[in-house]
């Protein structure tokens, strides 16, 4: 398909407007409420900077738990944020983080597109909308940046040829690890379709694009190296593999259930995963490659897993629908104004008829989340610590009121940290699967 013309005649100055549109959609992420998860890491980043990096779990009732602070650079920079300007500093941060991997995106769109704006901007659009679904006060903002910037350099190194971008890889490995080990082997899971993809080979509709290996088998090997380089060593690289699958745990939360039909998560999931991967595998597009079907098998799997899984579907697998997109039925662009006028009209309805539902349906249900009890409870706190005197107190909180508690200094049974309350991350007691079956019925105190 040749789209050239598509992109020879927007003007520098369009492209900057609907990059900037873009860019102010993003903006509402300012008016959402922050995430419940954020407490816990406020604690977190206030004892790393008040006490070093702890080795065994300070915050709770428990006594003696083995802990890795999974996220402690993350948590950090949450509260030395936090510190100086406040909730707001936090949300300028979501914000300034969403623009930035908004543009990375972009940038990503460009490189295998061949330079085509239009299939770029229009692919950035959706982007910006399925993403809104999941941007808020999570170390997931770092974690997703850098997951599009290691597809960015693995992709340079298959259209370039360009070796020394590979170098880029062990640093991000070195700052994921700190930043949120538990997604760490999310490194190694994306190079998978990469190093397939190098191997020249046809099987069926399966074509391995052939190029040099030993580049990409010595980056997995810096990437695998750079990992040990966090406090916890090699119990951080595994965190994931003690962490999660745990019954109990995928019952309990919700973004770690299932995709299913009963929902419009879930069917938004089904949909944009399943549809994707289908044009992928099937497409007759002479530009398909192995890597992308690929990607989006593997994604599309922790999709339907669990709720989050999405996440690097939008990350890992969404970019490929630049290389898909047949504009050849939209009018081409010329040199005069009329047509040009028109076409923009269309990829501007195209794009807001996406966006905004989502980006609306997102707001809505963070500012639903839960806002009002946090004020009540936050109340609740504030009378305990000023009665209290210099008495300790210890408070039997649910599963989500726990971080605000320990954000008081106030130590308690549970808080929103589902995997510390494991017994083979904390090597003492099955506190979680206790609180489950309390919640459940199934014991009684």
């Amino acid at each position: 398909m040749d789209t050239s013309k598509n992109t020879q005649n927007i003007s520098l100055r369009l492209r900057f407007f609907l990059l900037f549109l873009a860019a102010a959609l993003c903006l509402t992420v300012l008016f959402r409420d922050l995430d419940n998860d954020i407490w816990f890491l406020l604690s977190h980043g206030r004892h790393v900077l008040e006490e070093g990096i702890p080795t065994i779990e300070p915050f709770t009732i428990h006594q003696g738990f083995s802990f890795v602070m999974q996220q402690w650079l993350s948590a950090t920079i949450f509260y030395w944020i936090y510190s100086i300007l406040g909730e707001f500093g936090l949300k300028v941060l979501v914000y300034v983080s969403y623009v930035l991997s908004t543009l990375i995106f972009y940038r990503l769109c460009l490189k295998v597109s061949g330079n085509q704006f239009v299939q770029s901007i229009l692919t950035t659009y959706i982007y910006v909308a399925l993403v809104s679904l999941f941007i808020t006060s999570r170390p997931f903002i770092f974690t997703n940046i850098i997951l599009l910037l290691e597809v960015y350099v693995l992709e340079s190194y298959f259209l370039d040829r360009n070796r020394k971008i590979l170098l880029a890889l062990p640093f991000l490995s070195l700052v994921l690890i700190n930043v949120q080990a538990a997604i760490w082997p999310m490194l190694l899971v994306v190079m998978l379709p990469y190093l397939i993809d190098s191997f020249a080979f046809k099987f069926g509709p399966l074509v391995g694009r052939g190029i040099e290996k030993g580049p990409l088998v010595i980056s997995v090997l810096l990437i695998i190296l750079a990992g040990f380089l966090n406090p916890y060593g090699l119990d951080a690289m595994l965190y994931l593999v003690n962490s999660y699958g745990v019954a109990e745990i995928n019952a309990m939360v919700i973004e770690m259930a299932p995709a299913t039909v009963s929902s419009i998560m879930g069917l938004l999931i089904m949909t944009v995963t399943i549809g994707l991967t289908f044009i992928y595998a099937f497409s007759k597009n002479p530009n398909k490659s192995l890597r992308y079907t690929l990607l989006a098998l593997g994604t599309t799997y922790l999709s339907l897993s669990t709720i989050r899984g999405f996440l690097f579907f939008i990350s890992c697998a969404l970019f490929p629908l630049v290389v898909f997109m047949d504009l050849d039925r939209i009018p081409q662009f010329d040199k005069t104004k009329p047509e040009r006028t028109l076409v923009i009209r269309k990829i501007l309805l195209v794009a807001i008829a996406i966006m905004l539902p989502l980006t609306f349906y997102s707001l809505t249900r963070s500012n639903n989340h839960g806002q009002s009890d946090r004020v009540l409870f936050e109340q609740l706190l504030n009378q305990v610590v000023a009665d209290r005197e210099n008495e300790e107190v210890i408070l039997y909180t649910r599963y989500n009121d726990g971080g605000l508690a320990e954000f008081h200094r106030i130590p308690t049974y549970m808080d929103p940290r589902a995997e510390v309350f494991l017994k083979k991350n904390n090597l003492q007691d099955d506190v979680f699967a206790e609180y489950y079956q309390l919640q459940n019925g199934q014991i009684f105190y």
